[in-house]
């Protein structure tokens, strides 16, 4: 399992030995302002030629506000491309207008759809790639995805059609094995760091998988950069299997914040969170995107329902 895309093709080359910068966000929910900030923090950090950058999403972005909510996800998916991710997860969200709308609306994003655990039902591989392998100068980072199972009682109407016949799968018994085979795997493929793209929370719940767990339950993973619950967390560090402890981090919600995970040259890694208010980048393609998703909602939001005489 898993695929190799090109190499970052907007990083200079001048520097090849440079740090390796993650961008990361999760649960955006239809605040689309971000977006434009997100990718101008990006652009200014390859502008300084002072590490290499990517940029992911760990899930709940098709749905949430008025912008998702009038183009059933269409709007976001439209910014989303312009922005240029280097990889993306799913959430319980991406499936609240069924599957096959999913389906149809990922691919147009334009970048990696990662998930190690979302699977057609009685299928043997899962249905997306379960990580991407990205070049960053001399070192590959594997990106590996999973999605909480509580997505199939939440939005069970998506896992099962009108007879009761299920559809989909998401494993939750097989859930962190699904994961620790994935990270075999991208290791063997020759990864030198792998970062999982999770949608699970820090919180047990029925399921019984929560980010945390997934730490602790496997090795080989050198950072969690988690969604679902809305936490906002900078780094909570948790021991592996193998004693080493492995950073989980999530920004919150409604871009509240960006995440910033540095893997420096020597291999040693930091996570930061920056408040979205407090920055002044912007990137004017995905500015423009925006622009164009809130034109195309005026006549919706601006139509007149009633009058009080």
């Amino acid at each position: 399992w898993g695929c190799t895309f090109v190499d970052n093709p907007v990083t200079p080359e001048t520097n090849p030995e440079k740090s390796i910068v993650i961008l990361y966000e999760n649960d955006v929910h239809g605040s689309i302002d971000g977006y434009a900030k997100n990718a101008g923090l990006r652009d200014a950090i390859i502008q300084s030629d002072t590490a290499w950058v990517g940029v992911v999403s760990c899930g709940d972005f098709l749905q949430g506000g008025v912008s998702a909510a009038i183009t059933r996800g269409q709007g976001i998916v439209d910014i989303m491309k312009a922005v240029g991710y280097d990889a993306v997860t799913i959430g319980n969200h991406e499936f609240d207008y069924k599957t096959p709308h999913m389906l149809s609306l990922l691919p147009k994003i334009e970048a990696p759809v990662v998930c190690a655990n979302f699977f057609e039902y009685g299928a043997a591989k899962p249905y997306y790639e379960p990580y991407v392998i990205k070049t960053f100068g001399q070192k590959k980072v594997a990106f590996v995805g999973v999605c909480t199972s509580e997505t199939m009682k939440a939005e069970s109407y998506a896992f099962y059609d009108e007879e009761g016949k299920q559809l989909y799968d998401l494993k939750p018994q097989e859930t962190y094995a699904l994961v620790q085979q994935t990270v075999d795997n991208a290791r063997q493929e020759g990864a030198d760091y792998v970062v999982v793209l999770a949608h699970l929370g820090e919180l047990k719940k029925e399921s019984g998988i929560y980010s945390q767990g997934l730490v602790e339950a496997t090795k080989g993973i050198d950072v969690v950069l988690d969604g679902h619950t809305h936490s906002v967390i900078e780094h909570d560090y948790v021991k592996a299997l193998d004693d080493k402890e492995i950073a989980v981090t999530q920004t919150g919600t409604a871009f509240a914040n960006i995440g910033k995970r540095v893997i420096t040259t020597d291999g040693h890694f930091s996570t930061t969170l920056l408040p979205v208010k407090d920055l002044s980048y912007e990137n004017a393609s995905v500015t423009a995107a925006i622009e164009k998703v809130k034109a195309d909602m005026e006549p919706v939001t601006s139509r007149k329902l009633a009058s009080n005489r």
